[in-house]
Parts: C-alpha cells; structure tokens; sequence
C-alpha cells in the first residue's frame, strides 16, 4: 500500500493517525533493518521517496535507544507491542516552525506584559496598539519591530482577556445624564458620504455615484437629548460649508429664544478644523457672540461620536436604501430629504435613554422648549444653491457681531463707506441707519 495513503484513510483523529504512522515506520524499518531488503526496492514497494526509509533508519539510530534496538531485531514480523514500544520515538515532531522573521520577540511579549500589570492598560489588540502609539514617552518607547498584529498574536498567545467596565446590574454607562440634561445644549455636527459602498445594496450605491444631480455629501448637527437633527446637503465637503450651516444653525436656536451656552462638537475633518487647534481657536473666537463652544473630539475612537454616528445607519436603512432611487434630479432628491427630515423629527418614535418611543417634536414638547415646532420646522438645505443666503446671513452676523469694536462715529463719510464696502450683501441704508442709531443710544 501507498506509504501516505495508508495514513490518510478513514475519519481518523489525531492519536489514530500518529499510531498508524509509527505502525509504516516500523514495517519500513522491519524490511530494511531484518530482512535486509535494498532500500530502493522498499521504497518502490511502499511508494515512499528513498530518502524517507534513508531518514528513517538515521532516526532509528539515533532516538532510539541500544537497548530498545533489539527489540526490532528479536521480532519475526511487526507487532502491535513494538509499535508501541517505538511510540516515543518514531512519532513524528511537531512541524511548527520554532522561529519566524515576523514573529514577536521574548522583549515584546515583556514589554506587553508591562503595559497590561503594571500599566493597568487592560484592553483588545486594537486599543492597546493605539494606546500605545499615543502615550509612549522617549524614556520608554515601545521595543523595536513591535506592530498591531504583533501585540494581537501576543495577547492570544498569553492568554491575556480585556477587561470591560460594568456597572453594577451590567449595562455601560450613558453619554450623557439625559433625564436632566436640557434640550439643545449639546449639538453633535458631522458628514456622511451618501454613497458607501460598505452600507448600502449595490444598485443604490451605484445610482448614488452615477447620478451627478444627486448631492454626495449630507450634513448633520443632531442633539442627542432630543434626537433633533438639522440636515443640509451639498456636492462636496469644504470648511466654508461647514461654518456657513452652523452658523445658520446656531442664529435659528438663538432667534427662537434660546439664549443659554452651547457645546458643539466636531471630529477633526477638513470641514471642520482640520485638528488644527489654531482653527479651533478660530472658530470659538468666530462663535463667541453666539455663546457656543466648538469642542473637537480627541481620536477617532472617540465614544461621544457615537450618538451622531448611529444616526447615519438609520439614514441608510430608512431613508437611502428604500427611497432614494426614486430621485433622478436635485429636486427630487431634496423633496425626498425634506419629507425624511419631517418623519424623523415628527413621526419617527425613538427608543433611547428618557425618550419613552416619544418623536423629536414630542420630546421638546414635553420639556417645555419654547418654539418647539418652528425648531423642527427647519427647512434641508442644498448648501450649493443657498450659498449667497448664507453669505448674506454671514455678513448680517459679522456686521452686528463687530459694532462693540467700531470707533463711532467715523471721522468722515468716506471712511465710513470704505468700512460698509466689507459687506456687499448689505444694503448700504440699512447699514447707515444701524451704524447711527447705535451710536445714538450708546451715546445717551
């Protein structure tokens, strides 16, 4: 019988096959070593390479002992008691590799074992890997070759689990204290790709990506203590969009009575600040009169993010996915956005924390907010198309903004309509008469 076919018949497990390969070995032994056969004729005979029943005999030679040898030669034919003599010592080694040019070193497994005892950092592959990349000093850098798939092998290797923080009865705990927590104080502002081949069925991926009238990027500023969102769209992604739709978010809170401070949160996107902490600084300065405060999360994995985040996924599922191919213009699309944004703020019930399956509408209702259906009212805005009414709306907010740094009245005519030309979106008379009055009644 074929040497390898005989130990690959049958469902055999793994002590079967081990004992079913010493058994060949000591019958390939016995024909060589007894009966004094050629090894090219056992070879032949057993379908084996020559350098197999060579190999053979050099083991036999040198793991097993003197002793245990005559055992072989006392024999008149193969038993099952010599096979289980020569168990220890002709089964076969362990073919995993005992080194590998990517494999973790004696130093990296040390250096984890520190960060996991004495550094208390308790976590999976990816976030220890992170951690650090971000915390380590020149005093103790990581040791050299150390990688993300490295530390993942070490932790499975080690055996070592990542701890998860529980509360008591075991739920994680919430963003935010939302029973207390007041409407309209924290605003989460972020972009979506309409198109996402990773979320959305093929054909709806590619008539989002064919259909150039379709807008391709979605804004969205979502207060999580409601679930009210403010939605806006464009063709593409720029920072003068971004604060255009904030800003005219922000003026129509203000306008409907809400004066208390505002948090906002952005991630670090080019159409936003860029994680530059000078553009932050910017926007803060460019936001104060409105009293809100731009905060930019601090990593990617940031888990106030999130709230924001899970609302793209019900865009997909309810939205995209079953309506969106009924668009085939820009107008069709924002009528279908449109008739969206009023479901999700009116009709849509949310089963979160302290909404009880009540809607957005009905949410600001029961927490008293003043103007609470002009707020969900809210037109969508194709920020392409209302780019010169936010403009205006931009400069009407800096030319009122900057009254307080004004030295009025101007010395003459000419220097005054030198200062109205920075806002061409203004009607000069407006500006005069506004220009006149506050001088008047800060002068009395």
């Amino acid at each position: 019988m074929k040497y390898k076919t005989f130990l690959k018949v049958g469902d055999k497990d793994a002590v079967q096959r081990v004992h079913d390969q010493v058994m060949m070995r000591c019958i390939v032994l016995f024909a060589v070593l007894v009966n004094k056969e050629k090894k090219g004729v056992v070879a032949e005979q057993y379908q084996m390479s020559r350098n197999t029943v060579r190999m053979l005999c050099r083991v036999f030679h040198t793991r097993v002992p003197e002793d245990e040898q005559d055992l072989l030669f006392a024999s008149t034919h193969v038993t099952e008691a010599l096979c289980t003599a020569y168990l220890p010592y002709l089964s076969p080694l362990s073919r995993t590799p005992k080194s590998h040019p990517k494999q973790a070193t004696t130093d990296h497994e040390a250096y984890i074992r520190v960060c996991w005892e004495e550094k208390k950092w308790k976590y999976g592959a990816q976030r220890l890997w992170n951690t650090i990349c971000w915390n380590t000093s020149q005093e103790d850098p990581p040791p050299e070759g150390l990688t993300k798939e490295k530390v993942r092998g070490i932790l499975r290797r080690l055996q070592l689990k990542k701890t998860r923080v529980r509360t008591k009865k075991g739920p994680t705990r919430p963003l935010y204290d939302y029973a207390l927590t007041p409407c309209l104080t924290h605003l989460h502002y972020d972009t979506k790709d309409l198109a996402d081949q990773k979320s959305l069925p093929e054909p709806v991926y590619e008539h989002l990506v064919k259909n150039g009238l379709i807008p391709k990027v979605q804004w969205n500023i979502y207060d999580p203590i409601s679930r009210l969102r403010f939605l806006a769209y464009s063709k593409e992604r720029s920072a003068t969009f971004g604060k255009l739709f904030l800003l005219f978010v922000l003026m129509k809170i203000r306008a409907h009575g809400h004066y208390h401070p505002l948090t906002v949160y952005v991630d670090g996107g080019v159409e936003f600040c860029s994680a530059s902490d000078k553009k932050l600084q910017e926007w803060n300065q460019y936001f104060a009169p409105l009293e809100a405060t731009v905060i930019q999360y601090s990593g990617a994995r940031d888990t106030r993010k999130n709230a924001i985040e899970r609302t793209h996924r019900s865009d997909d599922e309810e939205f995209l996915i079953p309506h969106v191919m009924k668009a085939q213009n820009t107008e069709e699309f924002m009528h279908l956005a449109d008739q969206w944004h009023t479901t999700w703020n009116t009709t849509r019930s949310h089963q979160g924390h302290a909404m009880e399956g009540r809607t957005p509408l009905q949410q600001l209702l029961y927490r008293k907010v003043l103007q609470a259906t002009a707020l969900v009212s809210t037109p969508v805005l194709h920020l392409n198309h209302s780019f010169s009414t936010l403009l205006t709306l931009q400069q009407y907010y800096q030319f009122f903004s900057q009254l307080n740094n004004i030295p009025l009245p101007f010395p003459d005519q000419k220097t005054e309509k030198i200062y109205l030309q920075k806002f061409p979106h203004i009607h000069s008379l407006f500006a005069q008469n506004v220009l006149h009055s506050y001088h008047i009644f800060y002068q009395n």
